[in-house]
């Protein structure tokens, strides 16, 4: 089981953007950055996108916790 404040989830539940790791960094969009390159939104957007990105990440850690031998297809045969 990896390390909680290392996952993605952890990241990106505790920051007040929403931030996206990539393999050599790791970005952070704030509600100014959304609003200046998305003219035509709103706070409540970013906060709906916020909430989404949220629970995406959190299905994500969950499931990478959840996997077995069971769950691995070429394990099975």
């Amino acid at each position: 089981m990896k390390n909680y404040r290392d996952s993605d989830y952890a990241l990106n539940k505790h920051s007040v953007g929403i931030v996206y790791r990539f393999a050599d960094s790791i970005v952070e969009v704030t509600l100014a950055e959304y609003l200046l390159e998305n003219p035509g939104c709103t706070e409540a957007d970013f906060l709906e996108l916020k909430e989404f990105s949220d629970a995406d990440y959190y299905e994500r850690d969950r499931l990478e916790n959840t996997c077995s031998k069971r769950d691995d297809p070429v394990a099975v045969i």
